[in-house]
Parts: C-alpha cells; structure tokens; sequence
C-alpha cells in the first residue's frame, strides 16, 4: 500500500513568532505525527526558520529555498500543505537573488545612469544555464563591510527602476514585498498559477492571525513590529502592506482565517501567551479536519 504524506509548510515571520513555533513543535506536531501514523500516513511539518543554514543566508539563498519547499509540499501533499501565523510585523523585505533577462532588460531601461551603475555593479549576468536566463545578485559584494548601506543603496535604485516600469503586482511582489508575503502569494494566493496544485487554496491553507490588544508602537514593542532603524520609529509602510495582506487573505480565504487575541503586558513589555493552548487546539483540530476529508477522497491504491 503507497503511504500517504501530509507536508505542512509553516509561514510566518521569525523573531515574534518564536513562542508559538516552539509550541507547535512540542504540543501539536507530534499529535499530527501520531495521528497520521493511525490512518497509515505520515505528517511533516517544515519549518525551514529553523533550519535555514548560515551560509544559505549569507549567499541570500533563504528566500529561494523556502519557495522550492513549497512547490515540494503542494506537489506532495495537495491537502493540507501550507499555515500561515500574521501578527504585527510584515518582516524582512530581501532584494531579489535573481532577476529574470525580461524584467531586467525592462527596468534597466528605465533606470537612471546613477541607478544604472549601482544595479550592474551588484548583480552578474545573463546566466545563459538557466531559461529563462537571469542575473544573480553578487554575493561578494553583499557581503563587504558596508552591507547595510549597500543594501539600502541597491534596493531603492531597483525599486525607483520598477516604478517607472510597467510591471505587474506579481512580478513587483520580489522588489518590494516582505520574504513572508512572497511565500504566502505562492503558497496561498497564486498557487492556481501552478498546474500541479489544486487551484482552490480554501482546501489546503489555514491562515492563523494574532491580534495584540494595547500593545504600543515603540521601542518597546520592537521584536514583534516592523521598526525603521534610520527614522527610529515603527515603520509604517510595511504596517501598511501587512494590513492590505491581511485584507486580501480575508476576502479570499474568508472561511480558513482565524483570529486570535492576546493581551500586552504593560509591566513586563511583552505579549501575554495565555492564548497559545487555544491557538494549539484550534490549530491541531483545523488539520486534523483537513486531513480526514483528503483520506476520504482519495481511496488507498494497493501496489
């Protein structure tokens, strides 16, 4: 008899969601595993933040890879395969890794001659080794002793590039959208642009969101909202692209978004987590649902 597998991906920011990711793992997870095991399958959470190599976050390679996880969990497992936890912060925007000969043609075009010298300077190409080809963001230079101010200095040259070029919002997504907004859109918003994965995301994806009543926008709360460390304040760009993400989430999975509430912590300057034993049951019983209902319509296939 095939075993089947169940391959859940994790998405979500990293540094505000550690207590409820340690959760998972020690409270819901083995429950899935177990349960699984019952019914002659087998569950796999990936949560590739914790696995994600040092050298694969120097080399810019976190994103990539991430992604490639999730075609590899929708193509294996066509229900469940991707939960989604939304809080406060809409996370690391990364400059692209890579960047197609057509798009780059497009906004090399439009950029300006200053911009023009910061973006060849940093990306190399066209590798013709892959179709289509693509110009690679330069490792080398990334990772000098300025890579703060060269970051800043490359993404607003691309950014200024594709503003002035007619790109699509999905093709603007890799410029300016969070690691975590990409990994959604294909995951959750897009993933009928893939052949292989069932094109009704209600079927596969859970979206959890975490609301924090009184908790401030400061310093204080700096680990769990987006802060712009030049102004010095909470940025309010990506406050703003977090709340159209959770706006588009809603009207397109209205049934598969839950929303659960927690308190600030005035005294300790910090989230109370008496929330998180609802979060786990809800959690654990939502997959469980789906899982049940995807043993029931596929029949096991003897060898």
């Amino acid at each position: 008899m095939n075993q089947r597998i169940f391959r859940l991906f994790l998405s979500s920011t990293f540094s505000d969601f550690l207590a409820e990711r340690e959760a998972l793992q020690k409270n819901v997870f083995p429950k899935l595993e177990a349960y699984c095991r019952s019914k002659g399958s087998s569950f796999q959470a990936i949560d590739l933040r914790w696995g994600i190599t040092e050298e694969a976050q120097k080399q810019n390679d976190t994103l990539r890879i991430c992604l490639e996880e999730i075609r590899r969990c929708q193509v294996l497992s066509p229900k469940p395969n991707f939960a989604i936890l939304l809080g406060d912060r809409y996370g690391w925007q990364p400059i692209p890794a890579s960047i197609p000969i057509h798009q780059w043609n497009r906004l090399i075009a439009k950029a300006t001659k200053s911009e023009q010298k910061i973006i060849r300077n940093n990306f190399t190409g066209p590798d013709l080794n892959v179709d289509p080809p693509v110009y690679h963001l330069n490792h080398q230079n990334n990772l000098s002793s300025r890579r703060n101010s060269l970051d800043t200095e490359l993404q607003e040259s691309l950014r200024s590039a594709v503003n002035r070029s007619e790109f699509n919002n999905t093709e603007r997504l890799q410029y300016f959208g969070s690691a975590t907004h990409q990994e959604i859109s294909l995951g959750a918003l897009n993933c009928s642009n893939n052949s292989e994965v069932s094109s009704r995301p209600e079927d596969h994806v859970s979206v959890y969101i975490r609301k924090t009543n009184g908790m401030p926008l400061d310093k204080s709360a700096k680990q769990y909202i987006d802060w712009d460390s030049v102004s010095n304040s909470h940025d309010i760009n990506a406050f703003n692209s977090l709340q159209n993400l959770k706006l588009e989430l809603e009207q397109k999975l209205p049934e598969r978004v839950w929303t659960f509430s927690t308190e600030w912590n005035q005294i300790s300057n910090n989230m109370e987590l008496l929330y998180l034993n609802d979060f786990c049951e809800h959690f654990l019983n939502s997959q469980i649902q789906i899982i049940d209902e995807e043993l029931k319509s596929q029949p096991d296939v003897d060898d």
